[in-house]
């Protein structure tokens, strides 16, 4: 088994940094683009001991531990949030960072009877012996 690189740069986390503030602005652009929308998405982070903290516009959004390169949710400004894992930097590529919080892309298939119904509908399967 490999070990896990260690980040200790800024320069690690800035493709991280530059993917945030693109699909961050990205949305902007199509939602609801106006000056002071683009001025919150500029996206930097701050170096600490342990984690780096990734900023978007005034507001932490998310921290990377410079060990492992886990990247974490927040609670509070400075305070990670174990629970929520949004993969490591070697995976940024794999989520969608463009919302509030990120996703994972999807990577399933919707099966044939869920691909037949409009968005209005319940994704329920149908039962057999409905009337």
């Amino acid at each position: 088994m490999t070990e896990a690189k260690a980040v200790r740069t800024e320069s690690d986390i800035q493709p991280l940094v530059e993917l945030l503030e693109e699909q961050q602005l990205q949305r902007i652009i199509k939602t609801c683009d106006c000056e002071a929308n683009r001025k919150n998405c500029k996206t930097h982070c701050h170096m600490g001991k342990k984690f780096a903290r990734v900023d978007i516009g005034g507001s932490g959004r998310y921290m990377v531990e410079l060990e492992t390169g886990i990247i974490y949710g927040i609670k509070a400004y400075g305070v990670i949030h174990r629970g929520h894992i949004y993969g490591t930097l070697d995976t940024i590529h794999d989520w969608d960072w463009s919302d509030h919080t990120a996703f994972r892309k999807a990577q399933f298939k919707l099966p044939s009877w869920e691909k037949s119904l409009s968005r209005t509908q319940s994704f329920r399967r149908p039962l057999d012996n409905a009337r």
